[in-house]
């Protein structure tokens, strides 16, 4: 009988013990799941961001490619031809 009562009472022991356990990880995969949507939302950001600095590199480089002075014109040399100057 007293066998018993301690098998019974372990098996308790045991069973509290693993609620415990299935309660703990339950609250880390809730943390872990809303850390996991953080990050993804800020990953989509981040894309989002790195799209728009490529597309402003690209239009400042179409703009700039056009624009540009020759060194000499930078330093305040002129070499060109009178009907080339505007």
């Amino acid at each position: 009988m007293t066998s018993k009562v301690n098998n019974e009472s372990e098996v308790s022991a045991l069973k509290k013990r693993l609620e415990e356990l299935v309660h703990i990880q339950a609250n880390e995969r809730a943390e872990l799941a809303a850390k996991i949507s953080n990050l993804l939302k800020e990953n989509d950001d981040l894309k989002r961001q790195v799209r728009e600095l490529e597309a402003k590199c690209k239009s400042h480089a179409a703009t700039s490619y056009v624009k540009t002075k020759s060194p000499e014109n930078e330093i305040g040399l002129d070499f060109s031809l009178p009907e080339e100057r505007k």
